[in-house]
């Protein structure tokens, strides 16, 4: 096995990659940057969204629309309009605090750790 760069996206800090079968696309996120990555399989479709604030996570939905989890909380985003959609905030009260690391589970439940930054 020999690997290779897809993107050259120079990301700070690029996590959660994942594939999404409807779409045939890879996304993933760039944390510090706040910025949605996407490209298909060969990498030559490259999409990008920049986001208002620091993305943490992200979850594929029945739906085009993914659900993220931005610093200060969940939200809905539509890739093809940059549309964001505010469900819940996280910690309002605590800016040291933000959403972090995730996963889905089993039953499809999105599962989002938060961290403090100021503990770092």
């Amino acid at each position: 096995m020999k690997a290779e760069l897809l993107v050259d996206c120079k990301n700070m800090l690029g996590e959660g990659v994942r594939w999404h079968v409807d779409s045939q696309r890879l996304f993933w996120v760039d944390i510090q940057q706040a910025q949605l990555w996407s490209c298909d399989a060969d990498g030559r479709d490259q999409r990008r969204w920049q986001l208002p604030e620091r993305i943490a996570a992200f979850a594929f939905t029945d739906s085009p629309q993914l659900l993220i989890a931005l610093a200060s909380g969940f939200a809905l985003f539509e890739p093809d309009t940059g549309a964001i959609s505010r469900l819940q905030e996280f910690e309002p009260g605590k800016p040291t605090t933000r959403l972090n690391d995730s996963t889905t589970d089993r039953a499809g439940n999105f599962i989002c750790g938060g961290m403090d930054e100021k503990a770092m």
